[in-house]
């Protein structure tokens, strides 16, 4: 007997995956399709990026491009996806990433998920105080509001001999 699908991609993963496009939010892509309009055929909208991408005949369309300022004044491109393809590609990350996560140096930090600067701070200071066990090392974080109420972080590193 052969397969019916190409891919196993159940319809709950597609489901998971729009779930988190949805709270993502984000603007409507080349085809001017908000997460709104998508959700008024939410059904077949998502019967359809299921049955392409598990018989593997998905194929991305454009992306809408525009121009955001960068801090030095200049332009640069940004690619807006339509809905379709970042629920398709959310599919995607949400199975390839626990995959692939444990091939990761520990040690990476930028790419990962729930791994900042404040974890990396963290683990670099620690490191630093199990070999050098003479060396205090103090690390404190203090919350500061500004006066329009939005907080932000400061870090002191205090290190003593």
């Amino acid at each position: 007997m052969e397969k019916v699908k190409s891919f196993i991609i159940s319809k709950r993963q597609v489901w998971e995956a729009y779930k988190c496009v949805k709270a993502n939010r984000g603007g409507a892509g080349i085809d001017n399709q908000s997460i709104v309009d998508f959700e008024k055929d939410i059904t077949n909208n998502l019967f359809k990026i299921w049955n392409r991408m598990s018989s593997g005949s998905y194929f991305p369309p454009p992306v809408a491009r525009i121009e955001i300022p960068k801090g030095d004044g200049r332009m640069r491109p940004l690619g807006i996806p339509t809905v379709r393809d970042r629920v398709a590609q959310m599919v995607v990350k949400q199975y390839l990433e626990p995959l692939l996560e444990p091939h990761f140096h520990r040690a990476t930090c930028k790419y990962k998920k729930l791994r900042g600067r404040q974890q990396k701070a963290t683990r670099w200071l620690t490191q630093i105080a199990e070999r050098q066990p003479n060396l205090f090392v103090h690390w404190r974080i203090l919350e500061k509001k500004r006066l329009n109420d939005r907080s932000r972080m400061s870090r002191e590193i205090h290190v003593r001999f």
